[in-house]
Parts: C-alpha cells; sequence; structure tokens
C-alpha cells in the first residue's frame, strides 16, 4: 500500500492536502547561540531576555541568533495557536524537520497533531555538524543508516512513533559539507534506498572565509546521491529561494530531476551575524523566481513553506507565523498569473508525490 506516514500513523496521500514542505513546530536551536557569540556587550546582555516585541526590530537585523529564548520553541499551547491559524487558510499538512541535536520531540508533535488535527511528519537524521549528537561522530554511514530505516520501519526510542521522511539532513563548512556531514549526506542515501521515503538536506551556502553567499553547493549533493544510488525524485533541496536566487540558477538544478523547496517565505532580514550586509532574500524576490519558473513549466518540481524555527516569526511575537504562505504569498501568485493548478501542484501534489512510499 502506498501511504504517507505521520506521527499518528499512516495516511493515505489522498488524506495529505495542501502541505508545508519545510517547517519547525518544536526545536531548539540555542546552540547556534553559543557558537555566534557576540563581542559587543549590548549584544549579550541581550541574550538571556524574554523575547518581546519591542526586541523583534534586533532579532530581524542580525541579532537573531544571539537571544536564548528566540531560538527555543517548545510551548505546546503556544504552538498549538499558531497552527490553527494555518489551520484557518485550509492548510493540512506539514512536514516537520526538526531532528535529534535540535531538539526533536516526537510526542510533542503527536500532541499538537492530535489537538490541532493537523498531519504532520516527523523526520529521522542528523543537522549540521556542530549539533550532532556525541554518537554520530562513532558511527559509520552504514550504522547512521541503520538507525535511521529503523526509526522509519520500527519506531523511534520505542515510543511507537515513527519517522516519514529523511531530513534536513545538515551541511555548514566547508562547503559543499563537513566530512561528518558529507558521512550522515551518504547515510540518508542509503537509508533512502532501502524505506524508499523523501529525503531533504540543508545545503551549505555561507562561505565564511571569503564572506559570500555561495550557489554551487547542490551540484554535489546531486552527484553523491547519483554515486549513492538513491532516488534524485525523491529529493528536495531546502531553502532552495537561498541557494538559487534566480530562475536560471533553479532551472539548472531541476533540469537534473530533483524537486526545490522553496522554504523561507516570510523571512525577509537582514544577516549582519554574518557578514555585513549578508540578507535572505526578500518575498517579492521569492515570488517573481517562483513566477518565473511556472511560466517555463517546472511547476511539478517545486513546493513551497516557511521554516518557522525563531520565536520572532510566530504570530504571536509579531511574526508571520505558519499562514503566511497561504494568506499572503499565494493571492500574490494568482495575481502575477500564476494558475490554480500550478499552485495546487505545489501545495498538494508534489507533497503527495515526494513524501509517499
Amino acid at each position: 500500500m502506498v501511504k504517507i506516514r505521520t506521527v499518528r500513523g499512516d495516511i493515505s496521500p489522498e488524506d495529505l492536502g495542501v502541505t508545508l514542505s519545510h517547517e519547525h513546530i518544536l526545536i531548539n536551536l540555542q546552540f547556534l547561540c553559543n557558537l555566534m557569540m557576540p563581542q559587543e556587550a549590548s549584544l549579550r546582555a541581550l541574550m538571556d531576555k524574554p523575547v518581546t516585541i519591542e526586541m523583534i526590530y534586533l532579532l530581524r537585523r542580525g541579532v537573531r541568533k544571539f537571544n536564548y529564548d528566540d531560538a527555543l520553541l517548545s510551548d505546546i499551547d503556544l504552538m498549538v495557536r499558531e497552527l490553527l491559524e494555518y489551520k484557518s487558510f485550509s492548510g493540512r499538512s506539514l512536514v516537520e524537520q526538526t531532528l535529534p541535536g535540535i531538539g526533536r520531540d516526537p510526542l510533542g508533535l503527536k500532541r499538537i497533531s492530535e489537538l490541532t488535527g493537523l498531519n504532520i511528519i516527523c523526520s529521522t537524521g542528523w543537522y549540521i555538524v556542530s549539533s550532532h549528537p556525541s554518537y554520530v561522530k562513532n558511527k559509520s554511514s552504514e550504522e547512521l543508516a541503520d538507525i535511521m530505516i529503523k526509526e522509519i520501519e520500527e519506531g523511534i526510542d520505542d515510543i511507537g512513533i515513527k519517522a516519514g521522511v529523511i531530513g534536513e539532513c545538515g551541511c555548514s563548512f566547508p562547503i559543499p559539507y563537513h566530512p561528518e556531514e558529507e558521512k550522515v549526506l551518504r547515510a540518508a542515501c542509503k537509508a533512502q534506498k532501502a524505506t524508499g521515503v523523501a529525503f531533504s538536506c540543508h545545503p551549505a551556502f555561507i562561505d565564511v572565509e571569503r564572506k559570500v553567499y555561495r550557489t554551487d553547493a547542490p551540484l554535489a549533493y546531486i552527484k553523491l546521491i547519483e554515486k549513492e544510488g538513491a532516488n534524485l525524485e525523491k529529493f528536495f533541496l531546502s531553502h532552495s529561494d537561498i541557494v538559487c536566487p534566480t530562475s536560471d540558477h533553479a532551472s539548472k538544478l531541476l533540469e537534473k530531476g530533483i524537486n526545490l523547496s522553496f522554504d523561507t517565505f516570510g523571512q525577509d532580514h537582514y544577516d549582519d551575524y554574518i557578514f555585513m550586509g549578508a540578507r535572505h532574500p526578500t518575498d517579492p524576490e521569492r515570488i517573481s523566481n517562483i513566477v518565473e519558473l511556472c511560466k517555463r513549466g517546472y511547476e511539478k518540481n517545486i513546493m513551497l513553506s516557511q521554516d518557522v524555527c525563531w520565536k520572532h516569526l510566530l504570530k504571536r511575537y509579531g511574526g508571520p507565523g505558519y499562514s503566511h504562505l497561504l494568506e499572503h504569498i499565494v493571492p500574490t501568485f494568482r495575481y502575477y498569473g500564476v494558475k490554480e493548478k500550478q499552485i495546487r501542484t505545489m501545495l498538494i501534489d508534489n507533497p503527495k508525490r515526494i513524501l509517499s512510499f
């Protein structure tokens, strides 16, 4: 039977509905605060403060990884309220990409799924090397693959909840990946071959030494996947709006047969903590990119999402929330001529095809 595996059990692909391809509901990114401790005393003084509406400007303007409270999503009641906003705009499912080492909580996800009625797909794998649990370094790619296969086929930690997707397996620096991250990617390919589930990676795009964004890493991932013999049609590249800043960049990757997840809608911010002037794309830039790709007929390999993973992105704290894509971006697609069938393809048909196994 073809199925999609959620935290409450397997469902028919026909029951998936509108799906966000890359979100975080319960997550702990506080390790990033420790990695990027600011030198300025004024910024360090903010690290232990509770997030407030007044602090949002600073969190969006380059200080966003310097606050422990901002980096933690753990309040189930709050997340239920936030996700019900998404459901109110006809959202039905989410791919939750939080992994061991950054706060994965399958039982919490199941509780949220029960309270909201949303389908939540839990992930297996490991994020960037600086977040890896200690055991990852001591295991081979074969041993790591076995862990992922067990979590997909038998369950996570004997709690009766199974993973339904691999990733976002993280890559950081040096580009295209740290050796430990390459090992995890190879393990993900092995697990994908064994189970047939979808898998994704967080691409490396920040050249720390040169202080520039780079777009060449995805070609290395495609080469690795092909060498390992995993299914490219089940692979989706997270944060494609960052590593594919133009439709020409995206087209070159789409011609390789992979899927692109444009998944940071609502995150129009500067990344001054990386280097002065660094920034994420704006929503108008993302929209323009996807409108052009739809004109070229590539909608059958595109998924959409927002990558909510910080408190300042929640509506409770003045952010766009989980409903932003459906509330604001999809109507803008329509305004610029994207057809209803193309929107349905990106939000419903593609997730159904990619996530089914």
